[in-house]
Order: C-alpha cells, then structure tokens, then sequence
C-alpha cells in the first residue's frame, strides 16, 4: 500500500491522503454504504483501478480515515503536558489536546451515520486503545481528590 508521502510508481494522481480527504466527505454526505467505488473515482477524476492501487477496498478507506482521527488522538497522550506535572494539569491538558484534534479531524473522526456492524467489528481492534484508556483514566484518578471519588463497584 503506498502513503501519502512515500513515491508512488505510475503516472501522477491522487496521494492516498488526498483519496482519503475526498472518501471521508462523500462518506459523510451520502453515508457509508451509499458511497460506491464508482462515485469516488468519479469525484476524484480517475478511474477505479487508480484508487486500488492505495487500498484494496472501501473498508480500508474507512479503516485509515478512523486510524488518521485516533492516531492524533493517541498523541496527545503522549505529549509532554499530558506526561508531567500535577494530575489536574495533565487532565486538562489531555482534554483540551482531544478537543483541539477532534475539531482538527472532526470528519475523519465521526463515523458515518449508518455503516453495517462488519464494518464496525473490522475497525474495532486497536492495539494501543487499551493503553491510552488506562493512562487516562489513570490521570483521571489522580485529579480527583480520594473523599469525593465513590468506586462504582461500591453500593
């Protein structure tokens, strides 16, 4: 598969940042399921062969539109505000740092409406997701002081 940065054999095209730019927003107009491979060769001005030569699908489209949304999720966390100082400065930073990526990638980051649960299921796994939740919810412990934090296994 090649990147949006890497050389690409052929003539020149599209950069499968700019194949993804233009997926994501037919996929949020017209949904997930509407959108054809079709449609998005037309809209891009190439043929559907062009388009195969970054990704071997439509689900791929999706999957790498989501990753581009929670991989400057993920950095956040790991931004030096978000890794030193007191707990409450860390929180807030982390929050502020999502808010600021979510409006950046705000297309990327929402799904479309309606898309089928095998879909869904192949965009689920992330192998960093676990991390990520526990360092937060880690931070999220910290800032909050002991006496007004009620366990919700606790009855």
């Amino acid at each position: 598969m090649t990147t949006g940065t890497a050389a690409r054999r052929g003539r020149p095209g599209h950069s499968l940042d700019s194949l993804l730019d233009v997926a994501v927003a037919v996929f949020n107009e017209r949904g997930y399921e509407a959108t054809s491979m079709d449609e998005l060769a037309a809209r891009l001005g190439v043929t559907k062969s062009a388009i195969y030569h970054h990704v071997p699908g439509k689900v791929e489209l999706l999957r790498l539109a989501v990753d581009r949304a929670l991989d400057a999720l993920f950095a956040v966390t790991e931004e030096p505000g978000a890794a030193t100082g007191r707990a409450i400065d860390r929180l807030e930073h982390v929050v502020r740092g999502s808010i600021r990526v979510l409006a950046a990638e705000l297309a990327h980051a929402r799904p479309p409406a309606r898309f089928r649960a095998s879909v869904r299921s192949s965009l689920v796994p992330r192998c960093d997701a676990p991390s990520a939740v526990v360092r937060l919810r880690r931070m999220v412990m910290c800032a909050i002081p002991a006496s007004s934090y009620t366990s919700p296994t606790a009855t």
